[in-house]
């Protein structure tokens, strides 16, 4: 056999290898295992925008194949009760190793007064079908998948938890003032308070113990119930004291003229979304001086 021949042989082998590797890429690649999309691992209200709520999801993707595959992005759609209400888009890019399971995260958007209806009629969850398609690659050949996947939200929880996070850290304190004159002595602390949360709340009271130099001083709440609207920041109020735990100990303001007063205040906040009530725990120091 001559060299070409040999030459010619060997190419059309290789070439024969290479169609064939290909092709069962292709075939396993599109009658393969899918990857399966399992339990929500998360869920949190991300914000509030205008009109929209955007929602965090965390989702278990599993792999049951021996191939790793990437999952790249993704054209998906919320429905509720077969009715589009939002779009769905994929924070990151995701590998999954093969007979393994990742977390794919994906950003939710609906529409606020969605989630507004169901706080209003104390619905404990939201029920989704998410359908569309998302782009895997495996074998570095790019795949559309069809999407359709029911996912339920649990609204109750999602909003607890929106709710602290937005308001636990919402208040601040200022220098407060001890008027020794009055029967009890009173203390008043300035509170700058701030909204940043999108929504509009009602600020309800903030019932509180006062400890002053670590030891319980009285009882006291803010001067008055207020509206707190979205967006606004430094908004006043005051929480006054009745010292009357104090000076049943037989503290007065003489005995601390020339002492250094230290405050903490342990709270709870109720405030209202929606017409829902919720309670948060504050916990707030700062200083404090005899008014002269």
């Amino acid at each position: 056999m001559s060299k070409n021949k040999i030459a010619n042989y060997l190419i059309s082998l290789s070439v024969f290898f290479v169609i064939i590797s290909v092709s069962a890429k292709v075939l396993f690649l599109y009658y393969g295992t899918l990857p399966t999309f399992n339990q929500i691992r998360t869920v949190r209200i991300l914000r509030f925008e205008r009109n929209t709520a955007f929602i965090s999801l965390i989702i278990d993707v599993e792999n049951k194949n021996i191939i790793p595959f990437v999952i790249k992005n993704a054209n998906l759609y919320a429905y509720d009760f077969k009715q589009k209400i939002g779009d769905v888009f994929i924070d990151n890019e995701v590998i999954v190793s093969g007979n393994t399971s990742t977390m794919l995260r994906l950003q939710l958007s609906i529409p606020k007064e969605r989630i507004e209806s169901l706080v209003l009629n104390e619905a404990d969850s939201l029920n989704l079908e998410l359908q569309g398609q998302c782009i895997m690659k495996m074998l570095g050949i790019n795949k559309k998948i069809l999407i359709n996947e029911k996912i339920s939200i649990p609204v109750r929880t999602m909003m607890n938890e929106y709710v602290f996070r937005s308001f636990q850290y919402a208040i601040f304190s200022e220098i407060g003032t001890i008027n020794p004159n009055t029967k009890p002595m009173q203390l008043v602390i300035p509170l700058k308070f701030r909204n940043e949360s999108g929504i509009d709340v009602y600020i309800a009271d903030l019932k509180s113990q006062v400890y002053i130099n670590q030891t319980l001083a009285g009882t006291g709440n803010i001067e008055s119930s207020f509206q707190l609207a979205d967006k606004y920041k430094n908004i006043p109020s005051s929480l006054v004291f009745s010292l009357s735990d104090w000076q049943s100990l037989g503290y007065s303001a003489s005995n601390f003229v020339k002492d250094r007063l230290n405050y903490r205040i342990e709270g709870k906040l109720d405030l209202t979304v929606w017409n829902k009530p919720y309670k948060i725990i504050i916990d707030m120091q700062g200083e404090a001086k005899i008014k002269e």
